[in-house]
């Protein structure tokens, strides 16, 4: 086995996730930490995702440039897509659209998304937290054990005890 040495040429974690993931990830997770106060990266890493957005942006943008400029030919073999990841890339099980749908979860880049649920509630922010209740229990780990221990599953208590923005923060 020592003898492996594995070299697949491809880019860090972040910049092999494909640039909807990328997008998708950065607003749940801005989500989770603003309106909830539960990140799940650290400051370093959503910085790092940020940055691999920023650069896959970046080059996508100079290589439509090229080939409109017909400076390069997507079907000539010097052409190299970059490598990117497949399936779902983490363990977030609702970052996965089976589970999403298992667990009546509207993920956050919808946008008025708290018009998907069904509730009892028409205050949009009480609604709004029943959407919010599925990310809550599946990030129960990264609650602080207090605030997990005391957790009621209603919306009514997401609006006393959570003093997050109540709005999605605006990512543009």
């Amino acid at each position: 086995m020592s003898e492996l040495i594995l070299d697949q040429d491809i880019g860090s974690y972040w910049d092999v996730l494909k640039p909807k993931v990328q997008s998708l990830w950065l607003t749940e997770e801005a989500v989770s930490a603003v309106r909830l106060d539960m990140p799940c990266l650290s400051a370093g890493s959503f910085q790092e995702l940020a940055a691999a957005k920023k650069r896959g942006e970046e080059e996508a943008k100079r290589m439509k440039e090229a080939i409109e400029a017909k400076r390069v030919n997507p079907a000539a073999s010097a052409y190299k897509k970059p490598e990117r990841l497949q399936g779902v890339h983490n363990y977030d099980i609702l970052a996965n659209p089976a589970y999403q749908e298992k667990y009546h979860y509207v993920p956050c880049h919808y946008p008025g998304r708290e018009e998907y649920v069904i509730s009892r509630y028409k205050d949009p922010d009480l609604r709004l937290h029943c959407v919010d209740l599925p990310r809550l229990v599946i990030n129960l780990a990264y609650m602080r054990k207090a605030e997990a221990r005391a957790l009621q599953f209603s919306a009514e208590y997401i609006d006393t005890h959570f003093t997050g923005d109540k709005q999605s923060p605006d990512l543009q």
